[in-house]
């Protein structure tokens, strides 16, 4: 059972999370499953991210991307390389709250 945290001040963040867990449940197949665990570099993430997301969400850039590895090292201890599996609910939430930073 998962038990979600609804932000009822925030219904794009609450809309975020609900489609995240709604395609992530839908990904259980194991090609896909492959896919989402599979290594890649920041610019193969940028794209597969860019790709997968709503068309109303922000997208991400590789720049971007580098502040948040930046931000969270610890996400990214033996190499630089990134996962779907891993990394898209992380940064899915961080670029909605670092958008709100920079947008004051």
């Amino acid at each position: 059972m998962v038990f979600l945290i609804i932000n009822p001040q925030n219904t794009l963040e609450n809309s975020q999370i609900m489609w995240y867990y709604q395609h992530m449940a839908n990904l259980m197949n194991k090609d896909e499953m492959e896919r989402i665990t599979t290594e890649m570099d920041t610019n193969e993430f940028q794209n597969d991210y860019n790709e997968s997301i709503p068309d109303t969400f922000p997208r991400v850039t590789v720049n971007i991307l580098n502040i948040f590895q930046s931000t969270y090292p610890s996400l990214f201890k033996r190499k630089k390389l990134w996962t779907i599996e891993k990394h898209r609910k992380k940064v899915l939430d961080w670029h909605a709250s670092y958008n709100r930073m920079t947008s004051d």
